[in-house]
């Protein structure tokens, strides 16, 4: 494993995450019915967490990813019965953008315009459960086979660059690509952004977090494995790593606490010929729009430099991205991110130093 350039954010603007009230009060809600479940009934227990499990929260569209969407041409990806939204835009070498849990896939177009810009198509959808998406439940390995889905439709695919859970969803789906294997395309560039490396940790951390004791969460665990025919063990990416060939980058911040950086540096050490990128004080989303981040994932997609965006262009753009009324989830989410005033950016620009993405 090669570690790239690290980026950090001012201290002054890193990533606040207060607790939202209607959340806290549903959690203690949820935590106390598993409280009384988990003894006097651990198969209803086990039922309604594989539920839970299974349920991934929708969030509202932020104004920018709308305008972004407007932009795009919108088609279809067949899913049964159903079909996946999806959007492209350009012309070139496909570019598949792909969200992570309880996300979207505009969550990730602050890559479009470069990519676009450079000449490649950037392709995004809505995975089951999730934004537009058909479905009130997903699982990753739903997520996989929407990956899969995509690679044929639009294929073949010159890169993908994936969001957390999503990173995960794509090492699975590539571990099982017969259809381009066959056709003989190249493996595509892979950029993986805050990675989780295991199922079995992700069920264990929810078991935590809802107060599901070890013998109902292992009952939840065989549900999951039966409904879906597949052991958790086998969508553990950090097993599948050694045995991957794509060419593999990650970015992942010292100060996620979603999914530990740890967890993305041990997937770039197992991961022949990875490239591992570490950023502070930009969390798990945040990391998505730092420019810093887009220039170097754009160059590592495209082999094209990309100008990091600086100064009073920055401020604008974040603005756009961070004001509060734009970030609110439909439940209701708690504020990440408070920019600069005008006349600060405009001081520091002068000094050549960036509003709130400074390289470390």
């Amino acid at each position: 494993m090669q570690e790239a350039n690290q980026v950090h954010s001012s201290p002054k603007n890193r990533t606040i995450v207060r607790a939202d009230p209607r959340q806290v009060l549903l959690r203690g809600g949820i935590r106390f019915g598993f409280k009384l479940l988990n003894k006097a009934a651990p198969d209803l227990a086990s039922l309604a967490a594989e539920r839970l499990f299974r349920s991934p929260r929708r969030h509202a569209r932020p104004a920018w990813e709308e305008e972004i969407l407007a932009g795009a041409a919108r088609f279809s990806l067949p899913w049964g019965a159903e079909a996946l939204p999806a959007w492209s835009w350009g012309h070139g070498p496909t570019v598949l953008l792909v969200h992570g849990w309880e996300g979207r896939g505009s969550q990730l177009g602050a890559f479009v315009r470069p990519l676009v810009e450079l000449g490649f198509r950037a392709v995004t959808f809505d995975a089951p459960g999730h934004g537009d998406g058909p479905s009130r439940s997903a699982t990753l390995v739903e997520l996989a086979r929407a990956v899969t889905v995509a690679m044929d439709e639009v294929g073949p695919v010159h890169a993908i660059v994936a969001h957390s859970i999503g990173g995960a969803a794509t090492t699975y789906a590539l571990s099982r690509a017969a259809s381009v294997r066959r056709a003989g395309a190249p493996a595509p560039r892979l950029v993986f952004i805050a990675p989780p490396i295991s199922a079995v940790r992700y069920t264990q951390h929810f078991a935590k977090l809802l107060g599901i004791d070890e013998a109902v969460r292992r009952r939840m665990v065989a549900r999951l494995e039966a409904r879906y025919g597949v052991p958790l063990a086998d969508l553990d990416a950090l097993s599948a790593a050694p045995r991957m060939n794509a060419p593999l980058f990650v970015v992942h911040d010292r100060d996620d606490r979603e999914v530990s950086f740890e967890a993305g540096a041990a997937l770039a050490d197992r991961w022949p010929g990875a490239r591992l990128m570490s950023t502070r004080g930009l969390g798990h989303r945040r990391v998505l729009r730092a420019p810093e981040v887009i220039a170097e994932v754009v160059e590592v997609v495209t082999g094209t430099p990309w100008p990091v965006r600086t100064g009073l262009e920055t401020f604008e753009l974040e603005r756009e991205l961070f004001e509060r009324d734009r970030r609110r989830a439909v439940a209701g989410t708690p504020r990440e991110h408070t920019p600069c005033n005008e006349p600060e950016v405009r001081a520091r620009a002068s000094r050549g130093r960036r509003c709130c993405f400074e390289k470390g």
